[in-house]
């Protein structure tokens, strides 16, 4: 009688030490939003560049383009916990439980936990410059392209060159675009303010293939960083073949 006393002692008592183990936990929802919070802090501003149009294409100003968000806002879905199995039953018949290391060891510390709580701080960025309108007017420097060149008329047999075709032109020219680009990108205010526009280049080719006058139309901003000049040093390093007549030639660029 008193070994059955004992065994329904023990029994209850083992019972007793499961339901406590297994307490259901709160779910934490509130910590499931504030990575979206912290992504939204540290989100980065998109950085502005310049694009090459064609040079039969329209250039049409637009608005600066909203950036994307990174995340619609709304808590990711939850899926529902796996269903929990039966705990495995060790020799003799005593059932055997998973104990979190917590319960055992008590609650752990980060050794490397921040005072602000270990979340990692957003990067702090500057302001976009605030642009004026006279800043935006888009305004032509460098040289006056609109008067025709002297050219001497040679009927010879021995007269060479031809007209300078539009593929040949593209050839050379798009060996000094990504030059072209930097110009532009160091003639910025910063990296991150929207300057509305475009840059357009336009040069004169001898008959003997060198380049000579440059003229940039551009926003008063950009010529206020050096723009002119930049691009007047690539362009005017540029050599096309020989042809029979002078040719001015314009390339547009888009801003981002």
């Amino acid at each position: 009688m008193l070994l059955i006393v004992l065994a329904a002692a023990g029994l209850a008592g083992v019972l007793y030490w499961r339901q406590s183990l297994q307490a259901p936990r709160a779910p934490v929802v509130a910590a499931a939003g504030a990575p979206t919070k912290v992504g939204k802090e540290r989100r980065r501003r998109r950085r502005r560049g310049a694009r090459r149009l064609a040079r039969n294409e329209v250039f049409v100003a637009s608005a600066p383009s909203a950036e994307p968000p990174e995340g619609d806002g709304t808590s990711p879905a939850f899926a529902p916990p796996p269903p929990e199995e039966p705990a495995p039953l060790a020799p003799g018949g005593a059932a055997t439980t998973e104990v979190p290391p917590s319960d055992v060891f008590g609650a752990i510390s980060s050794p490397t936990a921040s005072p602000s709580g270990g979340r990692r701080q957003p990067i702090a960025e500057p302001e976009p410059i605030k642009l004026r309108a006279a800043d935006l007017k888009i305004v032509w420097q460098g040289e006056d392209l609109s008067r025709p060149e002297n050219q001497r008329l040679d009927f010879s047999k021995d007269a060479v060159g031809h007209e300078l075709s539009e593929d040949e032109i593209d050839a050379r020219f798009r060996t000094k675009e990504d030059a072209v680009l930097g110009c532009v990108a160091r003639a910025r205010p910063d990296e991150y303010t929207f300057v509305p526009g475009r840059v357009t280049v336009r040069f004169r080719i001898q008959r003997t293939g060198a380049v000579k006058g440059v003229q940039v139309e551009a926003p008063v901003i950009l010529h206020k960083g050096g723009l002119t000049g930049c691009i007047k040093g690539v362009v005017g390093g540029l050599r096309f073949p020989a042809s029979n007549m002078s040719q001015v030639i314009t390339y547009p660029f888009s801003l981002l």
